[in-house]
């Protein structure tokens, strides 16, 4: 796995990674999942907002993305069908930096968004990934000495990006829930959590009703909404909005 890359020279950038590198699960292995990786939404938003995350140094330093979808691929051919999107979203970014990137991707499809043969490799994916963890986590948050570190078994953390229509949000969900969350021989206090696009429905009713299907596989506290990207040519994939957050 790649070390994160040092933060750019702007202060904020600086800044919000110092910060970033004192909380806790910045030591924790993450895995982020992108549910329809291979539509438009997610090439042109959200893995160029995964690529400026991880160019300043905001990615914790064990971390994968599976990217999720209908579409048959092999990993080495999805990586080269999202590439020239990240190398136009990050200009400044060599192709190593990029490539680098693009190794911590990983691609899987399913015949629908609610298939739990295909839920289950996920989840396998990920236990893989997480039991190879073994990280050094600063004696500030082991509470030792503060000059020393130690190795440790760490929490693990999962974030679900949905980048697929608000009809299959609830399928979707639940599934995660059914085949997902057991993480045997992980530390305690990881967490899960889904990021949704909003708003979602045809109208207030149908809103009503897909919020309280989410809400019976996840609770608020683990549901991120925010606003879909605006369709303006003007707007950068790497926007304040959207990486903030994923």
């Amino acid at each position: 796995m790649p070390p994160p890359i040092s933060p750019g020279n702007s202060p904020d950038s600086s800044a919000i990674s110092s910060i970033v590198k004192n909380e806790p699960w910045y030591y924790s292995p993450l895995t982020i999942t992108i549910i329809g990786a291979s539509g438009d939404l997610a090439k042109k938003k959200t893995y160029p907002s995964l690529l400026s995350l991880y160019l300043t140094g905001l990615l914790p330093p064990h971390f994968r993305v599976f990217g999720y979808a209908r579409s048959p691929s092999s990993d080495e051919a999805f990586r080269a069908k999202i590439r020239p999107f990240l190398v136009k979203s990050s200009k400044s970014a060599s192709p190593s930096l990029v490539d680098s990137f693009l190794a911590s991707c990983f691609y899987l499809s399913g015949p629908s968004y609610g298939d739990e043969p295909a839920f289950s490799r996920l989840h396998a994916e990920h236990l893989a990934f997480e039991s190879s963890a073994v990280t050094a986590v600063p004696a500030r948050h082991a509470g030792e000495n503060p000059h020393r570190a130690q190795l440790s078994r760490p929490s693990v953390n999962r974030l679900w990006y949905f980048a697929v229509p608000s009809t299959v949000f609830a399928l979707a969900a639940s599934r995660i829930r059914e085949l997902c969350m057991r993480r045997p021989g992980a530390a305690e206090g990881g967490w899960t959590r889904i990021i949704v696009e909003k708003p979602f429905g045809r109208d207030s009713g149908s809103c009503e009703a897909l919020t309280e299907a989410l809400a019976g596989s996840f609770s608020v506290s683990r549901t991120q909404r925010f606003p879909p990207p605006a369709r303006k040519k003007s707007e950068g994939a790497g926007s304040p909005s959207r990486t903030s957050a994923l």
